[in-house]
C-alpha cells in the first residue's frame, strides 16, 4: 500500500468522515504524522437544497453559455443565494453581510441580490463584458 504523504487534506462536508476519522486514524496507525483536514461547506444545486451534482441534475455547468449560466442562478431559491455569495463570488465577507442586511432591511430586493450574484459569477467564468450581455438578456426575456 502506497500513503500518499500530505499535509492538508482538503474536502466537503459530505467527506467528513473520511477525511478527518478514516484518513487521519490510518495515517496515525501507519507511523505517519495525520494531516490538517480543512472541511469546506457543500455548494447547494439549482435546487436549492441537495448538493450540486451533474448526475442529480441541479448543477450550472462551468462551460455553459453566460446567457445559460445567468439564468441558472437567476432561478436558484432565494434562501440559497447566500451560499451561492459565499462559496463562488470573490466578495469579501463585509460586502455579503453588507448585501445581505440591505436586503433583509427592505433596501434592496433579492431578485437585485440575485441579479448582482449572476453577474459576478458569469463574469468569473466568461469576463465582464458577456457577463453584462448575458444581464441584459435576462431583462429582455424575463421582464
Amino acid at each position: 500500500m502506497k500513503l500518499l504523504k500530505a499535509d492538508v487534506r482538503v474536502g466537503g462536508s459530505d467527506q467528513l468522515f473520511n477525511i478527518v476519522t478514516a484518513a487521519r486514524k490510518l495515517m496515525t496507525c501507519l507511523g505517519c504524522k495525520p494531516n490538517i483536514a480543512i472541511i469546506l461547506d457543500i455548494l447547494p444545486g439549482t435546487d436549492g437544497k441537495i448538493k450540486m451534482s451533474k448526475s442529480l441534475g441541479n448543477h450550472i455547468p462551468l462551460l455553459s453559455s453566460p446567457e445559460d449560466m445567468y439564468g441558472k442562478v437567476m432561478s436558484i431559491p432565494d434562501d440559497a443565494i447566500d451560499a451561492y455569495m459565499r462559496l463562488i463570488t470573490r466578495w469579501k465577507p463585509e460586502q455579503i453581510t453588507r448585501y445581505n442586511d440591505e436586503v433583509s432591511k427592505g433596501l434592496m430586493h433579492i431578485k437585485n441580490l440575485k441579479m448582482r450574484v449572476a453577474r459576478e459569477i458569469v463574469s468569473i467564468y466568461h469576463d465582464e463584458t458577456p457577463a453584462q450581455r448575458a444581464e441584459e438578456h435576462f431583462i429582455n426575456v424575463f421582464q
